[in-house]
């Protein structure tokens, strides 16, 4: 009981820091999502790219 209660915390941690991490980017680069959403982004954005991307942040809090 005691380890699910630990993994449970640790995934409620991964998320909330991902939360923060969205919010911080955001207003740091406004219109980032909307570049990406139409492809304007100056890289081809494949979803390779897009998992090592949301794979990098979480490196930190391993």
């Amino acid at each position: 009981m005691e380890a699910t209660r630990i993994q449970i915390a640790a995934l409620w941690t991964v998320v909330m820091y991902n939360i923060a991490f969205a919010h911080i980017i955001g207003f740091i680069h406004t219109g980032t999502l909307q570049q990406i959403m139409q492809g304007s982004l100056g890289l081809t954005v494949t979803p390779g790219l897009l998992l090592l991307f949301s794979v990098l942040p979480q490196v930190p809090i391993a």
